[in-house]
């Protein structure tokens, strides 16, 4: 689905690769939320002879409890995220290059005979755009998993547990 819309959006304008990076966001985070249900299902209706080979209450009761101690657990949902968070990045950085050299200052800063300030007025665009591109998607991604106390993460947390409720892979409340 990245690849999809990394093509998609690469077609077009600024504005057609930002609704693009926007579809991809949406569809990463659908595509993780249908993974956890899969993995609840799978977890529930494919059992060994002595029952459930996962205790799937106590992992989401641990997760909700003491979320650092199932920190293996927040990484393989995350690394869902990983194509998207890239092509965030690819976003970013396109969105920088069609935008900065339209700047004249920019313009003027990269050519040979420049002085030296503004050189640095052409180059600082770029390095703040490489470093957001690069820096900002994964950061979200962190502030997503660990931020506001885990809220985000508590919050999805209660949207698993109540399908394992209501498939009964879990006792109802």
């Amino acid at each position: 689905m990245t690849r999809y819309c990394l093509r998609r959006g690469v077609q077009g304008n600024v504005g057609t690769a930002f609704k693009w990076g926007v579809v991809d966001l949406i569809g990463g985070f659908v595509i993780f939320v249908l993974l956890g249900i899969a993995i609840i299902t799978y977890v529930h209706f494919v059992q060994t002879p002595d029952g459930p080979f996962m205790d799937i209450a106590g992992i989401l009761a641990g997760l909700r409890t003491a979320p650092s101690e199932y920190y293996w657990m927040i990484f393989m949902f995350a690394s869902t995220l990983v194509p998207t968070v890239l092509h965030v990045t690819v976003f970013i950085l396109s969105s920088g290059y069609l935008i900065i050299p339209r700047l004249p200052f920019v313009i003027h800063g990269l050519k040979d005979r420049a002085s030296l300030s503004h050189m640095v007025s052409g180059a600082l665009p770029l390095c703040i755009f490489v470093t957001l591109a690069v820096g900002l998607p994964i950061q979200v991604l962190y502030w997503l998993v660990t931020g506001v106390d885990y809220a985000v993460l508590l919050r999805l947390l209660s949207l698993f547990e109540g399908y394992a409720r209501w498939i009964g892979g879990i006792p109802p409340l």
